[in-house]
């Protein structure tokens, strides 16, 4: 057995996890990785935030800027949790601003997943890169879906009643500024207004040239279609909050009609310089709103509303309101509402702006009543809004082989429950969300058996000051790594400092229906930033009892850099009782001008994560308790390191937009397994020595159809037990209400034994999508596989057939 080095004593550990106010837990079994779908506002746009159940690596989306279906690719970041999970589903909100169906998550390889959200109708959209890894956020304009029309929002310019164009065309970005004669010769220019914006970026002022300004993706599409030959690199992208009013007085020197109350007469212009400032300032806080960071964002609408560009005033100072509304500076909030209305009584926001000091004032006017000693009168409780799906689905699996015979390895219904319910008020954030399934198997003894996934309360202020989680949930941080029963607290000390608390049990689904008590945690942690505006770390400790025993006890830290385009990610976990590095991560992601993706992973960990419940691997006893029997916890901690092996890799993707309907996406990774040597009656396990895995996919969009997503798949693996070359397709597309999805599979292995194996997998999959809320799937399949060896060949072959409904409310 490997040798033990001494282990500190608690004491110095705690101390040291006191130093570093900490944070960890070892990982359980999961099976969800979608946790929960809310809706947020961001100025006219919502914000659709999907919440994920271990962090991953954003690696860029299809298509670009509108559709039915967005379609996400991510990168799991090793060593989180087990992700064992290849499809889950969480549908949308019944009721809300955005037509969203559901969401869908699904792995297309073992690094690689797509999370895919479906609309009822198409949208414009924007994927928003946020520091925290565990949180998709898309952006929905729905004030642009609000007045387009049925045909995709192919608008004309000339069509009456429209809000002002909020699309414009980035040609280039350099770090000097074009010169005029680059200005003067961009094709369109008598057509459509150019102009050049700045922004900083890690100290360094990028200038963009930009044309503008078109009311929908396709219109600017066209246009870019035209534009590509001298700017190859050129993007669609949404004008600034700055640009709207430029915008505005654009369309009406071109002619163009608007409603009443959508657009004022134009200032005098501010010079460009100012402009392009303004501009700046004004992408920041938006920026800043998306990412929750209301303090930043409240110091650069601040800095607007001081700047002599007078058009940028009425944006800055609505949003100003809403930014201190959010920071809970109520009092604050109000009066820039009431400043906002005297100045601006018939401006673009007055309506969103009246409508917001209404809510201040009706969750105020309680609060007053109770301060005179009077009880509130008619008073107006906080919304709750509930949502949530129900499904049932009967499944029967199949399989025949030659000389064996016919066996049903499934026939059963498996029922699914989420449900969310949320109140949000002036002060905080309450929600309470349950996730549940019962198979019943009408083969199996037991014929039931039902999971709990999640049940768990929460409450948060709504400027973060604290928040509180209690019940059975999901942590992938801290250095918690997974599901547990217990507590999550935080409390933010400053504006750039938050402590966390975490206690609980591990929860492994597979192997208890209760709260299993035999294995506790409890970790502290903090996080720091956001520093220089692009980094944040966490620092954490952790401790882990099994049986009365010690079962982890490491400390550690996270952290995040984030900056237009480019973000990186870094995890260490080190075990103090070990005296061994458990994990050591590295990812990078970045998006380039002409929305080129590439990401890299580096991971070097422990395979399993390093805990003395790995003693039990390969063992007779089911618990550390019956395994003391037999050997000392010296010897049990020698087990467990001896069970542990050590894994490396290394991961290398990216994407490539070859059109504006297709993506060439490409992935490689390089991993080792070591061995693991004989001890306490379990045999050797060989390593796996270096493996290679290649991929590559050709992602078409609207191929078949509107708004149909197509995508053609290689992959080849060179491991140490043989070679396996597979090729893949899948299609899905609507036609009227129903949902196809086909897909077929064949795959080569050749085994270093001298076995061949041939597998053909037919598939597929359609929905009926009876109304937005209720619809029905049936998914069927087909699996035939051949093996050749020296003595024999052998036939194997089944079916699956999955059918039920869906009902979101």
């Amino acid at each position: 057995m490997a040798n033990t080095p001494p282990r500190p004593s608690r004491a110095a550990f705690w101390l040291l996890g006191l130093s570093l106010l900490l944070g960890s837990a070892t990982s359980a079994a999961d099976e969800r990785v979608l946790e929960r779908v809310l809706f947020e506002p961001v100025g006219e746009a919502t914000a659709v935030v999907v919440e994920l159940s271990q962090p991953m690596s954003y690696a860029g989306h299809f298509p670009q800027h509108e559709g039915k279906l967005l379609e996400l690719k991510l990168l799991p970041r090793p060593g989180a949790m087990p992700n064992t999970v290849d499809e889950d589903t969480l549908p949308g909100p019944a009721q809300g601003p955005v037509p969203l169906i559901d969401v869908r998550y699904q792995r297309v390889a073992p690094s690689v997943a797509n999370v895919t959200l479906r609309f009822a109708k198409t949208v414009s959209f924007r994927v928003a890169q946020g520091t925290d890894p565990r949180r998709l956020t898309v952006i929905v304009d729905t004030a642009a879906d609000a007045q387009s029309s049925p045909t995709a929002g192919d608008i004309s310019p000339a069509a009456a009643n429209l809000l002002p164009p909020r699309y414009a065309i980035v040609l280039s970005s350099a770090r000097q500024p074009p010169t005029a004669a680059a200005i003067q010769t961009v094709p369109l220019a008598d057509t459509y207004k150019v102009y050049v914006s700045s922004l900083p970026i890690n100290g360094t002022t990028w200038y963009r040239l930009r044309m503008g300004f078109f009311y929908t993706p396709k219109e600017a599409e066209r246009a870019l279609a035209q534009l590509r030959p001298q700017y190859p690199g050129a993007w669609v992208a949404l004008v600034s909050d700055a640009e709207r009013e430029e915008a505005a007085t654009w369309a009406l020197n071109t002619g163009v009609d608007f409603s009443p109350g959508q657009a004022q007469a134009p200032k005098e212009p501010a010079p460009v310089a100012l402009q392009d400032k303004t501009a700046m300032l004004m992408e920041e806080a938006r920026q800043a709103m998306i990412a929750g960071d209301y303090p930043k964002a409240i110091q650069y609408y601040t800095r607007v509303l001081d700047s002599a560009d007078l058009n940028a005033h009425p944006d800055a100072l609505e949003y100003l309101g809403v930014a201190r509304d959010r920071n809970g500076q109520f009092a604050h909030a109000k009066a820039e509402y009431e400043k906002y209305l005297r100045l601006y009584p018939d401006g673009p926001g007055a309506t969103r702006v009246k409508q917001r000091l209404t809510g201040l004032l009706t969750a105020e006017a309680p609060e007053k009543q109770k301060l005179a000693g009077a009880q509130p009168k008619n008073e107006a409780p906080a919304r709750w809004d509930y949502y949530g799906g129900f499904s049932q689905f009967y499944r029967r699996q199949e399989d025949t082989v030659d000389g064996v015979g016919s066996f049903v390895s499934d026939n059963s219904i498996n029922s699914d429950l989420n449900f969310t319910a949320r109140r949000r008020s002036t002060r905080q954030d309450m929600s309470a969300q349950i996730s549940a399934n019962n198979r019943y198997s009408f083969d199996d003894d037991p014929a039931s058996d039902t999971r709990l996934y999640t049940l768990y309360a929460d409450v948060t202020e709504r400027s973060d000051k604290y928040s509180a989680r209690l019940g059975r949930q999901t942590h992938s941080a801290d250095g918690v790594g997974g599901r547990f029963d217990g507590l999550l607290a935080s409390y933010r000390l400053t504006d750039k400092m938050k402590v966390k608390v975490v206690a609980g049990y591990p929860v492994n689904l597979s192997e208890v229906e209760r709260v299993d008590t035999s294995r506790e945690f409890v970790g502290i942690s903090t996080d720091i930033g956001t520093l220089a505006n692009r980094w944040d770390f966490n620092l954490f400790a952790i401790e882990q009892h099994v049986d009365g025993i010690t079962d982890r006890r490491a400390a550690g830290t996270e952290f995040r850099y984030f900056d237009e385009g480019q973000s990186l990610f870094g995890y260490v976990d080190y075990d103090v009782d070990y005296n061994e590095l458990n994990q050591a991560t590295l990812v990078g992601n970045w998006i380039f001008a002409n929305n080129a993706t590439l990401g890299v992973v580096a991971d070097y960990r422990y395979a399993p994560f390093l805990t003395t419940s790995n003693a039990l691997i390969g063992q007779q006893a089911e618990s550390i308790e019956e395994l003391l029997q037999t050997f000392t916890e010296e010897e049990i901690h020698e087990l467990a390191l001896d069970r542990s092996a050590r894994y490396q890799a290394v991961t290398v993707s990216g994407s490539l937009p070859l059109t504006t309907d297709l993506l060439l996406a490409g992935d490689l990774t390089v991993s080792e397994l070591g061995d693991t040597p004989a001890s306490g009656g379990v045999e050797a396990i060989p390593g796996t020595g270096m493996e290679y895995f290649y991929a590559a996919q050709l992602i078409w969009n609207n191929l078949f159809g509107a708004s149909d997503v197509t995508i053609f798949g290689l992959r080849f693996s060179d491991m140490s037990t043989g070679d396996s070359s597979r090729a893949s397709f899948s299609s899905r597309f609507t036609t009227g209400k129903w949902r196809i999805n086909p897909r077929f599979l064949v795959e080569w292995q050749t085994r270093d034994n001298g076995v061949e194996r041939t597998v053909y997998r037919p598939e597929l999959k359609s929905e009926y999508q009876i109304s937005r809320d209720f619809r029905l799937e049936f998914d069927a399949g087909y699996e035939n596989a051949s093996t050749l060896d020296a003595t024999q060949d052998t036939e194997q072959s089944g079916y699956y057939v999955y059918a039920g409904y869906v009902f979101n409310f």
